[in-house]
């Protein structure tokens, strides 16, 4: 048996009880701080399943992605070729030009 702290007066554990209920008042929450907080909630709720992205549908743009960079990336391909092709033989007459305007000896 635990033994005693002493004699309390009546009054004693009517303050205790009473600071208990005083606590217990301040924390709990009244019905429109629920509501408030059931709001928010399902707000935030509505923009996860707004932004939630399936794993099969990410792998599709995914995909989709790679093969307009690849794609896109042929293209510059083939347009850098045509454009070096076109100056060298730009280039290789401006030369056979100048070559031909020199004199001989």
């Amino acid at each position: 048996m635990i033994p005693s702290a002493g004699s309390m007066s009546v009054s004693e554990p009517k303050r205790a009880t009473s600071r208990r209920f005083d606590r217990l008042e301040r924390t709990k929450a009244d019905k429109a701080e629920l509501r408030r907080l059931a709001r928010s909630l399902e707000r935030r709720l509505g923009r996860l399943q707004r932004t939630k992205v399936d794993k099969a549908e990410l792998r599709r743009a995914t995909t989709r992605l790679r093969r307009k960079i690849a794609a896109s990336e042929e293209e510059t391909r083939r347009s850098l070729r045509q454009e070096i092709a076109t100056s060298a033989a730009s280039l290789r007459g401006e030369i056979a030009a100048s070559a031909a305007s020199l004199p001989t000896k």
